[in-house]
Protein backbone atom coordinates (compact mmCIF):
# COMPACT_ATOMS: atom_id res chain seq x y z
CA UNK A 1 0.00 0.00 0.00
CA UNK A 2 3.27 2.31 0.64
CA UNK A 3 4.31 1.80 -2.64
CA UNK A 4 0.92 2.54 -4.13
CA UNK A 5 0.59 5.62 -2.13
CA UNK A 6 3.68 7.26 -3.24
CA UNK A 7 2.91 6.47 -6.67
CA UNK A 8 -0.49 8.11 -6.20
CA UNK A 9 1.16 11.36 -4.51
CA UNK A 10 4.47 11.64 -6.81
CA UNK A 11 2.47 14.09 -9.37
CA UNK A 12 1.16 15.96 -7.03
CA UNK A 13 3.98 16.39 -4.84
CA UNK A 14 5.93 17.68 -8.20
CA UNK A 15 3.15 20.16 -8.61
CA UNK A 16 3.52 21.36 -5.22
CA UNK A 17 7.14 22.05 -4.94
CA UNK A 18 6.95 23.66 -8.57
CA UNK A 19 4.22 25.95 -7.21
CA UNK A 20 6.52 26.43 -3.84
CA UNK A 21 9.61 27.12 -6.08
CA UNK A 22 7.80 29.44 -8.21
CA UNK A 23 6.07 31.59 -5.80
CA UNK A 24 9.80 31.96 -4.04
CA UNK A 25 11.20 33.33 -7.25
CA UNK A 26 8.39 35.70 -7.37
CA UNK A 27 9.36 36.70 -3.69
CA UNK A 28 5.26 35.32 -2.57
CA UNK A 29 6.98 33.68 0.85
CA UNK A 30 3.22 33.97 2.18
CA UNK A 31 1.68 32.03 -0.54
CA UNK A 32 5.17 29.76 -0.59
CA UNK A 33 4.75 28.97 2.90
CA UNK A 34 1.17 27.38 2.40
CA UNK A 35 2.27 24.91 -0.74
CA UNK A 36 4.86 23.86 1.99
CA UNK A 37 2.47 23.40 4.57
CA UNK A 38 0.50 20.95 2.20
CA UNK A 39 4.04 19.20 1.59
CA UNK A 40 4.41 18.57 5.03
CA UNK A 41 0.72 17.30 5.90
CA UNK A 42 1.45 14.67 3.13
CA UNK A 43 4.75 13.67 5.27
CA UNK A 44 7.44 13.86 2.57
CA UNK A 45 8.95 17.14 3.96
CA UNK A 46 11.38 15.68 5.60
CA UNK A 47 14.73 16.89 3.43
CA UNK A 48 17.16 19.20 3.25
CA UNK A 49 16.22 21.18 0.10
CA UNK A 50 12.66 21.37 2.69
CA UNK A 51 14.15 22.70 5.63
CA UNK A 52 16.06 25.37 2.94
CA UNK A 53 13.31 26.61 1.24
CA UNK A 54 10.89 26.61 4.43
CA UNK A 55 13.75 28.69 5.89
CA UNK A 56 14.00 31.05 3.22
CA UNK A 57 10.31 31.74 3.02
CA UNK A 58 9.89 31.96 7.07
CA UNK A 59 12.85 34.47 6.77
CA UNK A 60 10.89 36.46 3.52
CA UNK A 61 7.74 36.77 5.94
CA UNK A 62 10.05 38.15 8.80
CA UNK A 63 9.76 35.00 10.81
CA UNK A 64 13.22 34.99 11.80
CA UNK A 65 13.03 32.61 14.83
CA UNK A 66 11.19 29.68 12.95
CA UNK A 67 13.76 30.64 9.89
CA UNK A 68 16.96 29.68 12.08
CA UNK A 69 15.36 26.54 13.36
CA UNK A 70 14.29 25.27 9.70
CA UNK A 71 17.85 26.83 8.32
CA UNK A 72 19.53 24.51 11.33
CA UNK A 73 17.15 21.37 10.67
CA UNK A 74 18.97 21.72 6.85
CA UNK A 75 22.59 22.27 8.23
CA UNK A 76 21.88 19.01 9.99
CA UNK A 77 20.93 16.97 7.55
CA UNK A 78 22.50 17.75 4.30
CA UNK A 79 25.63 15.34 5.84
CA UNK A 80 23.10 12.57 6.19
CA UNK A 81 21.81 12.65 2.38
CA UNK A 82 23.45 10.04 0.80
CA UNK A 83 22.37 11.59 -3.12
CA UNK A 84 24.60 14.59 -2.37
CA UNK A 85 28.02 14.92 -3.68
CA UNK A 86 30.40 16.31 -1.05
CA UNK A 87 30.36 19.59 -3.62
CA UNK A 88 26.97 19.62 -3.34
CA UNK A 89 26.95 19.02 0.89
CA UNK A 90 29.31 22.15 1.08
CA UNK A 91 27.37 24.52 -1.34
CA UNK A 92 23.95 23.67 0.73
CA UNK A 93 25.69 24.43 3.84
CA UNK A 94 26.97 26.98 2.97
CA UNK A 95 24.09 28.71 1.61
CA UNK A 96 21.92 27.64 4.73
CA UNK A 97 24.99 29.33 7.04
CA UNK A 98 24.91 32.57 5.08
CA UNK A 99 21.03 32.97 5.55
CA UNK A 100 21.86 31.99 9.16
CA UNK A 101 23.88 34.60 9.56
CA UNK A 102 21.63 37.27 8.20
CA UNK A 103 19.44 36.81 10.77
CA UNK A 104 19.70 38.94 13.72
CA UNK A 105 18.04 36.53 16.19
CA UNK A 106 20.50 33.99 14.92
CA UNK A 107 23.40 36.24 16.06
CA UNK A 108 22.24 36.73 19.34
CA UNK A 109 23.35 33.24 20.71
CA UNK A 110 26.68 32.92 21.90
CA UNK A 111 29.39 31.06 19.56
CA UNK A 112 27.21 30.54 16.51
CA UNK A 113 28.69 33.59 14.30
CA UNK A 114 31.94 31.86 14.53
CA UNK A 115 30.73 28.24 14.04
CA UNK A 116 29.19 30.00 10.81
CA UNK A 117 32.05 31.75 9.89
CA UNK A 118 33.35 28.35 9.42
CA UNK A 119 30.86 26.67 7.35
CA UNK A 120 31.27 29.90 4.85
CA UNK A 121 33.83 29.58 3.01
CA UNK A 122 33.04 30.40 -0.34
CA UNK A 123 36.16 30.10 -1.82
CA UNK A 124 36.83 26.74 -1.00
CA UNK A 125 33.25 25.46 -2.97
CA UNK A 126 33.89 24.91 -6.88
CA UNK A 127 31.14 25.83 -8.01
CA UNK A 128 31.43 23.56 -11.07
CA UNK A 129 31.51 20.73 -9.22
CA UNK A 130 27.95 21.59 -7.85
CA UNK A 131 24.63 20.33 -9.12
CA UNK A 132 23.12 22.37 -11.50
CA UNK A 133 19.70 21.84 -10.38
CA UNK A 134 20.93 22.64 -6.36
CA UNK A 135 22.25 26.25 -8.00
CA UNK A 136 19.42 27.29 -9.71
CA UNK A 137 17.31 26.11 -6.44
CA UNK A 138 19.93 27.86 -3.72
CA UNK A 139 21.94 30.87 -5.75
CA UNK A 140 24.60 31.35 -3.82
CA UNK A 141 25.12 35.14 -5.31
CA UNK A 142 27.87 35.69 -2.51
CA UNK A 143 30.33 33.00 -3.84
CA UNK A 144 33.08 35.54 -5.45
CA UNK A 145 32.74 33.34 -8.98
CA UNK A 146 28.98 33.72 -9.18
CA UNK A 147 29.18 36.38 -11.94
CA UNK A 148 30.93 33.65 -13.95
CA UNK A 149 27.91 31.15 -13.71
Amino acid sequence: MDKLRKVIIAPWYGYLWWKTRSMIADERFKDALSYLQRIENIGIGNNPEFYLTRGLALYGVGKDNRSCSDLSIALELIPKKYSYSEGDKNYLTAYAATLLRSIPEYSDVDGNISNLDDLCNLDAIKLELVDKVLKRRFPLRDHPSWVDM
